[in-house]
């Protein structure tokens, strides 16, 4: 499984669609993902509102939110993919 090394949040307007998470993997690898799937789920639009969802955090396995909420690697893939969130 990838590890996450870093994470960064990068926001251009003002709603969660315009928001971009920034993730460095240990081999290297960047992807960068709008939240705009996320904008349908009460936690991460809760997180926007408050302003939490800018202060994201890694483990190394996945990404996560001082409420709990977290996108796993798994995840993160499948949003690269096309899949959402």
């Amino acid at each position: 499984m990838e590890k996450i090394r870093m994470v960064g949040i990068t926001c251009g307007g003002e709603s969660i669609s315009d928001v971009l998470l920034d993730i460095h993997f240990m081999n290297g690898q960047t992807v960068i993902i709008p939240l705009g799937d996320k904008a349908r789920d009460p936690c991460f639009t809760a997180l926007f509102q408050d302003e939490r969802l800018f202060s994201p955090q890694t483990d190394g396995e996945c990404v996560y939110w001082p409420d709990g909420s977290r996108l796993s690697c798994a995840e993160i893939l499948n949003m690269v993919r096309g899949g959402g969130g």
